[in-house]
C-alpha cells in the first residue's frame, strides 16, 4: 500500500531537490518499499517477480520453489511437476513425479490399487521377487502371487481360509489343516473320511449318525434322526425292518412276521382297540377318531342306553336307563330347564317346575323353581327382586320399589354431583376435586378433555394430548427445556428442545436453532439485531467495521474490502474516497491511477509493460530485464534468479533451476542439495535418479540390490543388505526357525516349506509326517465308530479304538449303563442306556355262571406254551386232550369259576402265575395274571370267544429282556429266555 499526503486547500507545494536513497536494508530503496512483490531483489530474497502467486518459479515469500518445497511448481514456468508433497508420501514421489507402481521410484508411503500395503519394491516383476502390486513376492504379504494358492484374503472366496503355507485349507486337499480329523485327498462322502462342504477344512472321521452312509460299513444314515419313527435306520445304522424278529425303536413289536390278528400288526404296532382294525373280541373299530355314530371307544356298537356317551352319535349324556325325570333323558339328551319335562330324582340337579318355556310370570320361571321374593327373578307380582329381602336398597322385603334414583333420596335430600354419594348416573363422589374423581362426578384419566388440578395435571386436551403437543401425554404442559419437542402446536412450536436453558449447545433457552437474524446472540456470533440487512451495525451477526466489504450507511463512503488503500481500489483505508484532483499522489488529475503497470512510463521507471505485467524485455517492477538482475522476468524464459553467476546453487547462471539430472551437481543449495548428478536417470550408474550416491536404505533400487524400502530395519521383507527377505533363500531371516533353502519341505532337511522346524503337533502336516492334528496324543474313535483312523503321537495314521453298544463291554463314559453283547435282545435296551426286566402281567373278569355258553373259549401262551380253554354249561365235555375243558352250570358263582380257571392254568403247566381278586359290586371276579419270568416273550395276546361281552381279558403285556435265544450271547440269566446264561451263552 502507497502513504498518501494530505494537502490542505491553497496551499502549493513545490519540488525538492532530488534526495539520494540508495542504502537497501532499511525498508526503503530509491524511494520505494523493500517487500516481497515489488519487482526488485531485496535483501533477504531469493526471487522477486512482482507477485504473491505460488506455482510461478518465485514463491509467495520470494523464495525459489524448488521439487520439495511443498508447492507444485506450474510447468509454465520451468521444470514441470506433477505434485510436490516435501518428500515421499501417499499419492507423490520424492522426485515430485505421481507415485504409480511401475514408475522405478519405491514409495514406501504410497499403496498401489489392490496391495495389502505399501510399495516394497519397483519396477514389478512378477516370479522373480517383486509382484505386480510392488510388493516381496513371499507368503504372507497379503498378496496371491506366483506358486500359491492364497495369501490372506487374496485368493480365498466364501468361508475359506490361507493356511501359514498359502494353501487353501479345505477338505479333500490330502493336507491334515486345523479343524480337520483327516484328509484322504479325495471329495467322496462314502469312505472313512467325509466332508460337510469340500470347499473348506471340514473333512470328519466317518461315524454312524453323521448322515453319510460309508460304504462296506453303513447299510444307511440318517444323522440325528436314526433311531427314530420319522426313519428307518437304526442307531447302529442298519435298516429298520418289520416283521425280522428285533424290536427297532419305531416298533412296538416285531414277533418275526408280518401276519395281521396274532396281537403285533403288519406295521410292528401292537394290535388294540382304536387301531382300526376290528380283531377279536372287538364288535367294531373306530379306529384314531376314537368314536364313530356307530361305534364307541371302547369298541363295542354304539346304543342309546349303553351307558357310554358316544358324542358323534350326538348323544349328550347316557345313563344306561330310560327313565325321564332324571338328569339323562331316554333320548341320551340333558334333561334342562325349559324343555317340559321335570327334572325330579336327579341327582346332578332337580327343578320344582318345567312349563316348557322361559316365561318369568306364568307361575314357573326360567330357572324351574317356583315364584318368591328374594329369588333374584321378577315374577309375576313384583316389581322388583335384588336377589334379597332386604330394606332400604331400593328393592323392599316384597319386592316392590323404594323410592331412590329420582333426585330425592331414600333420606329426603336432595341427590346431586358433590354431596359425597354415588347417586344414580355418577361415576363417583368426592364432594368436590380429588385426585381420582373430577368435579362433575366422572372418573379422573389423562386424556378426558378435564383439568383435574387434585391429580397434578397442567392441562388436558382430550384425544389430542401428545408429547410433541401444546399439552403432553401425561396431561403436563410442553415447555421449553422439558426435553419434547413441541412440533405440532397448536399454539406454541419449537424448533429445538434439548433439557436446558444454555444457549450455546446448539438449542437456544428458547428452543430455537442457532440462526443468524433469530434475534438471539447465538455461540459464534458478536451481534443479532433480528434481520438480514447488511448495511447496517450488525453484518450478517459481525460487528460492521471498515475492511469488511460492506458499506456502512451514513458512516462510510465506501468498502473494497482487503483491497482499500491498494491500487487496485479507490477506497482508503478509512473506508473514504481520494479527495483531491492533484497528481503525483497516486492518484492521476483524471481520478486514475498513477502506478507501474498502467502502460505509461512515469518518472523513475525504465520502462512499463502496461496490464501484460512483464514482457521480454521489461520486468514487472517497470526494469529493464536481465538475467541476473534477481527479478524472475518468465516472459523472458527464466525459471529463476537469484542475482549471481554461481553455477554449484539452485539456479544456473542461464537463469534455470538446477535439477537432477541437468549434469551441474547443486551442492549449495541453499533449497535443497545434490551429492552427484551426471546428466541422467538412470539409477545403477552410481549416481542414482535422486541424485544421491548408492547407498542401502534410501528407497531407490540401485544396482546389486533386489529391494530398497527405504530403511535397513530387518524384518519387513527386506533386508538390511537390501535383499528379499523370503523362506527359501537359504538365509535365516527375522521370523523364521530356520531356512534351508531348495531342501525346505523334504526329507533330506528339518525345516519346513514356511522356515519353521518340522515339529508333530504343530497342526500342519510336514516331511516324514501322515498326519498332524496339533497334538502328540493317540486318540480314540468316536463312540459307535468302527473302521476309522486317527493320528497317533507320532503322526502317522492308525487304526484308532472305540467302543460302541454291543460289543460287550460297558462304557460309562460314553453314556452306557449296560451291554449284554448284542442290540437285538436281552435285558439291556437296544441303545445300552439302561436295562429292562419285568414280568408281563394282565388279567381275566370272570363273570357268574349265568353268562357262559358251552363252546366259550379263550387261548392263552406264556411265549413258550398256548394253552386253549373251553367251557362247557350243564353238560358234559365231549373228550379232547388238546384243549383244557372247564364245565360249569349257570348257578356258579364267578370266584368258584375263577378256581376252576386259575386251576386249569396251572394243569396247563404255563409259567403263569394266577390270582384272583374278591368279587366286584358287579359280581364279576378279576383274575390277575403275571408270567413268572422277566421277559418280553411273555408279552401275549390273550383270544377269547364268548357270546356275552361279560367275560373279557386284557392280554399279556409289560414284559422286558430275557427273550434271546439259544446260542446268542449274554451277560446275565435275564437276558435268555431259558433263564440260563453260561459263560456268556444262553442256553
Amino acid at each position: 500500500m502507497r502513504s498518501a499526503t494530505i494537502v490542505t486547500p491553497g496551499t502549493t507545494i513545490r519540488a525538492s531537490a532530488a534526495i539520494p536513497n540508495h542504502t537497501r536494508g532499511d525498508g526503503c530503496f530509491e524511494c520505494r518499499r523493500e517487500e516481497c512483490g515489488n519487482f526488485r531483489l531485496d535483501p533477504g530474497e531469493d526471487c522477486d517477480d512482482g507477485n504473491l502467486t505460488p506455482g510461478d518459479s518465485c514463491s509467495a515469500t520470494c523464495k525459489i520453489e524448488f521439487c520439495g518445497d511443498g508447492i507444485t511448481n506450474d510447468q509454465t514456468g520451468h521444470t514441470h511437476e506433477d505434485c510436490d508433497t516435501r518428500g515421499n508420501s501417499a499419492t507423490c514421489n520424492f522426485d515430485c513425479t505421481t507415485a504409480v507402481c511401475g514408475d522405478g521410484i519405491t514409495n514406501p508411503a504410497y499403496t498401489p490399487p489392490g496391495a495389502p500395503g505399501p510399495e516394497q519394491c519397483d519396477p514389478p516383476d512378477e516370479g522373480n521377487g517383486c509382484s505386480s502390486v510392488c510388493r516381496f513376492e513371499h507368503c504372507g504379504n497379503g498378496v496371491k502371487d506366483t506358486g500359491e494358492e492364497c495369501d490372506g484374503l487374496d485368493g480365498v472366496v466364501g468361508d475359506q481360509h490361507c493356511s501359514p503355507d498359502c494353501h487353501i485349507e479345505r477338505c479333500g486337499n490330502g493336507i491334515l489343516d486345523p479343524g480337520e480329523q483327516c484328509d484322504d485327498g479325495n471329495n467322496r462322502d462314502d469312505d472313512s473320511c467325509v466332508s460337510s462342504n469340500p470347499g473348506t477344512a471340514t473333512c470328519k472321521i466317518a461315524t454312524c449318525g453323521d448322515g453319510k452312509v460309508w460304504v462296506g460299513h453303513e447299510e444307511c444314515d440318517d444323522g440325528a434322526r436314526n433311531g427314530t419313527p420319522e426313519s428307518h435306520c437304526s442307531t447302529t445304522c442298519r435298516r429298520q425292518i418289520c416283521g425280522n424278529g428285533i424290536l427297532d425303536p419305531s416298533e412296538q413289536c416285531d414277533d418275526g412276521n408280518t401276519q395281521p390278528g396274532d396281537g403285533c400288526s403288519p406295521t410292528c404296532q401292537f394290535e388294540h382297540c382304536g387301531d382300526g382294525v376290528v380283531t377279536a373280541p372287538e364288535q367294531c373299530d373306530p379306529g384314531p377318531a376314537g368314536e364313530t355314530t356307530t361305534c364307541n371307544r371302547d369298541c363295542t356298537n354304539q346304543r342309546c342306553g349303553d351307558g357310554k356317551v358316544n358324542v358323534a352319535a350326538g348323544e349328550q349324556c347316557d345313563d344306561g336307563n330310560t327313565i325321564q325325570t332324571d338328569d339323562c333323558l331316554d333320548t341320551c339328551k340333558l334333561n334342562v330347564c325349559g324343555d317340559g319335562v321335570v327334572d325330579a330324582s336327579g341327582p346332578a340337579r332337580t327343578e320344582e317346575c318345567d312349563d316348557g318355556n322361559a316365561i318369568n310370570d306364568d307361575g314357573c320361571n326360567n330357572r324351574c323353581t317356583r315364584p318368591v321374593c328374594g329369588n333374584g327373578i321378577k315374577d309375576q307380582g313384583e316389581q322388583c327382586d335384588d336377589g334379597n329381602t332386604a330394606t332400604g336398597d331400593g328393592c323392599s322385603s316384597t319386592c316392590v320399589f323404594e323410592a331412590t334414583g329420582d333426585g330425592c333420596s331414600s333420606t329426603c335430600v336432595f341427590e346431586h354431583c358433590g354431596d359425597g354419594i354415588v347417586n344414580h348416573g355418577e361415576e363417583c363422589d368426592a364432594a368436590g376435586e380429588s385426585a381420582t374423581c373430577n368435579l362433575d362426578c366422572t372418573l379422573r384419566r389423562c386424556g378426558d378433555g378435564k383439568v383435574n388440578q387434585a391429580a397434578g395435571e397442567e392441562c388436558d386436551d382430550g384425544a389430542n394430548n401428545a408429547d410433541d403437543r401444546d399439552c403432553t401425554a401425561s396431561c403436563k404442559k410442553n415447555v421449553c427445556g422439558d426435553g419434547l419437542r413441541d412440533v405440532s402446536g397448536p399454539h406454541h412450536f419449537e424448533e429445538c428442545d434439548d433439557s436446558n436453558q444454555n444457549n450455546n449447545d446448539g438449542c437456544s433457552n428458547a428452543c430455537t436453532t442457532p440462526l443468524c437474524g433469530n434475534h438471539v446472540v447465538d455461540q459464534g456470533e458478536q451481534c443479532d439485531d433480528g434481520n438480514d440487512i447488511d448495511s447496517d451495525a450488525c453484518n450478517h451477526c459481525f460487528n460492521a467495521r471498515c475492511g469488511d466489504g460492506v458499506v456502512r450507511d451514513g458512516v462510510e463512503e465506501c468498502d473494497d474490502g482487503a483491497r482499500n488503500g491498494t491500487p487496485e481500489s479507490d477506497c482508503s483505508t478509512t473506508c473514504r474516497h481520494d479527495g483531491n484532483t492533484q497528481s503525483g499522489d497516486g492518484c492521476s488529475s483524471t481520478c486514475q491511477f498513477e502506478r507501474c503497470g498502467n502502460g505509461v512510463v512515469d518518472d523513475g521507471e525504465q520502462c512499463d509493460p502496461g496490464p501484460l505485467g512483464e514482457t521480454p524485455t521489461c520486468n514487472r517492477d517497470c526494469t529493464n530485464q536481465r538475467c541476473g538482475d534477481g527479478k524472475i522476468n518468465v516472459a523472458a524464459g527464466e525459471q529463476c534468479d537469484d542475482g549471481n553467476q554461481v553455477q554449484t546453487d539452485d539456479c544456473l547462471n542461464t537463469c534455470k533451476l538446477n535439477v537432477c539430472g541437468d549434469g551441474f551437481a547443486d551442492t549449495v543449495g541453499p533449497a535443497r542439495s545434490e551429492e552427484c548428478d551426471d546428466g541422467n536417470a538412470i539409477n545403477d550408474d552410481g549416481c542414482n535418479n535422486a541424485c544421491t550416491r548408492p547407498v542401502c536404505g534410501n528407497g531407490i533400487k540401485d544396482q546389486g540390490e533386489q529391494c530398497d524400502d527405504g530403511n535397513t530395519t530387518s524384518g519387513d521383507g527386506c533386508s538390511p543388505a537390501c535383499h528379499f527377505e523370503v523362506c527359501g533363500n537359504a538365509i535365516v531371516d527375522p521370523g523364521e526357525e530356520c531356512d534351508d533353502g531348495p531342501n525346505n519341505g523334504t526329507l533330506a532337511s528339518t525345516c519346513s516349506t514356511t522356515c519353521h522346524v518340522v515339529a508333530c503337533g504343530n497342526g500342519v502336516v510336514e516331511q516324514g509326517e501322515d498326519c498332524d492334528d496339533h497334538n502328540q496324543v493317540t486318540e480314540r474313535c468316536p463312540y459307535g465308530a468302527t473302521g476309522c483312523t486317527v493320528c497317533d503321537a507320532t503322526c502317522h495314521g492308525v487304526a484308532g479304538a472305540t467302543s460302541l453298544c454291543g460289543d460287550g463291554g460297558v462304557d460309562p463314559a460314553s453314556g452306557e449303563a449296560c451291554d449284554d453283547g448284542n442290540t437285538s435282545c436281552g435285558a439291556c435296551s437296544p441303545d445300552c442306556k439302561a436295562e429292562t426286566s419285568a414280568r408281563a402281567s394282565g388279567w381275566l373278569v370272570v363273570p357268574a355262571g349265568a353268562h357262559f355258553q358251552t363252546g366259550d373259549t379263550f387261548v392263552a401262551s406264556d411265549g413258550a406254551t398256548t394253552a386253549i380253554f373251553e367251557f362247557t354249561v350243564n353238560a358234559t365235555p365231549s373228550p379232547n386232550l388238546e384243549i383244557i375243558q372247564i364245565t360249569i352250570d349257570t348257578t356258579m358263582t364267578s370266584d368258584a369259576i375263577a378256581a376252576d380257571i386259575i386251576a386249569g392254568i396251572k394243569s396247563a403247566a404255563l409259567k403263569i402265575d394266577a390270582t384272583p381278586e374278591a368279587p366286584g359290586s358287579d359280581g364279576n371276579t378279576t383274575v390277575m395274571l403275571l408270567h413268572l419270568q422277566p421277559t418280553s416273550n411273555g408279552n401275549q395276546p390273550i383270544l377269547t370267544a364268548f357270546a356275552d361281552p361279560s367275560f373279557h381279558v386284557s392280554g399279556m403285556a409289560g414284559g422286558q429282556g430275557g427273550n434271546c435265544a439259544t446260542g446268542q450271547v449274554c451277560k446275565k440269566d435275564i437276558d435268555c429266555a431259558s433263564q440260563a446264561c453260561n459263560s456268556g451263552i444262553c442256553q
